[in-house]
Order: structure tokens, then C-alpha cells, then sequence
């Protein structure tokens, strides 16, 4: 890097009232958007099953966030195999 190239802001984010800053991320919305998911997931854990731990409510919202992903990733796979036919 030469010195007249600037390193991008880092990206700040709060998970489970723990702030982080994101070296790297070069799309600001979507680690903002991914961080704002994440959150939600939490959040619906905590009110449904509120006598987990935060490292239970962590991983079950990690968990169920990659299940999304996968059955998203299945889902397209098999529409784009569709295309693919005709």
C-alpha cells in the first residue's frame, strides 16, 4: 500500500450487546444487513426460549441461520436446475 491509499473505515456492529469492529469488509450494507439478521435471530431465540445461556443462544441462532442457508442454497440449486432443462 503506498502512502497516499487509505484503509477503509472499519465496519462497527453490536452482537448480543458486544461491540465488534470488522477489518476487511468491503461491502459496509450487507455486514450491517448480516449483523442486523443475526440479531433478529437472537432476539426471537431469547423471547421463546429465555432460560438458555448467551452461548446456547448463540449457537442455536448460528444454527438455525446456516439450516436457512443450506435449505436457500438447496432451493436454488434446484431452480436453477429447472432452467437448465428447458
Amino acid at each position: 500500500m503506498s502512502q497516499f491509499e487509505t484503509r477503509p473505515e472499519p465496519i462497527r456492529i453490536e452482537l448480543m450487546g458486544e461491540r465488534f469492529s470488522l477489518k476487511g469488509t468491503e461491502d459496509k450494507e450487507a455486514a450491517l444487513a448480516a449483523a442486523d439478521r443475526l440479531n433478529q435471530e437472537i432476539e426471537s431465540i431469547d423471547r421463546r426460549y429465555p432460560g438458555l445461556t448467551p452461548k446456547q443462544t448463540a449457537l442455536l441462532a448460528a444454527f438455525n441461520l446456516t439450516d436457512e442457508l443450506l435449505r436457500t442454497q438447496k432451493e436454488y440449486r434446484e431452480l436453477t436446475g429447472l432452467l437448465d432443462r428447458d
